[in-house]
This record gives structure tokens, sequence and C-alpha cells, in this order.
């Protein structure tokens, strides 16, 4: 076998290894967890929920203002435009 071989069966085992020992190493540290995985996933998507939130209210913002300028040009006679 050659060296490229080697390096790839070391890896193949040795990462899941290292995977292990990191886990049993944060739960000594940090203690044992709640056995629920999506638990971070879920802590996860509501910061991207909170950054993604002001964008929005800016787009409802604009909606609110283009209804409101088109119900002013119909309240003076001009036509409107459609969104």
């Amino acid at each position: 076998m050659s060296i490229g071989g080697w390096l790839v069966l070391a890896g193949i085992v040795g990462l899941p290894l290292l995977l292990i020992a990191e886990g049993k190493r944060q739960e000594r540290r940090y203690g044992k967890g709640s056995g629920r995985g999506s638990a971070l996933f879920r802590a996860g998507m509501l910061e991207t929920q909170r950054l993604l939130e002001p964008e929005r209210k800016v787009e409802i913002l604009q909606l609110k203002e283009e209804e409101r300028e088109g119900a002013q040009s119909q309240d003076s006679g001009e036509p409107g435009r459609r969104p």
C-alpha cells in the first residue's frame, strides 16, 4: 500500500476517534447534554431569524408607504399606481 493509502486509512480510523475523545472532553467540562441535538440547531435558526427580521420590517414599511402614497394620489384625483 502506498503512503497516500495509509494516510486515508489513518484518517478514516483516526477522525472518529478524535471526535469521540472531544465529545468526552466537553462532557467532562460542561456536563452531560440534554440529549436533544436539535436544540443547538433551533438556537441557530432563531439567531438567523433575528438577524433577518429587521430587513423584513423595512420591506413591510416600504409597502405601507407605497399604499399610503397610492391612497393620497387617489384622493387627489390622480391615477394611482397598483402594486
